[in-house]
């Protein structure tokens, strides 16, 4: 069993504000993978997602 916390900051450019928002995801994985690809599986998972609303950039795993 291995458990993952990903940990990511949202940077929103609104005029002369800038909004800066954090969250920490968990998942947890029945089979072993280096970080690097498990980093490539969830953000590939979240690309999937993210199309229909928006692209993030920068995401840090």
């Amino acid at each position: 069993m291995t458990l993952i916390r990903v940990h990511s900051e949202r940077q929103v450019h609104r005029a002369t504000i800038i909004e800066v928002s954090h969250e920490t995801r968990y998942y947890v994985a029945s089979f072993i993978e280096t970080a690097v690809e498990f980093a490539q599986r969830i953000r590939g998972y979240w690309g999937v997602e993210n199309k229909v609303h928006y692209v993030r950039i920068g995401d840090s795993i």
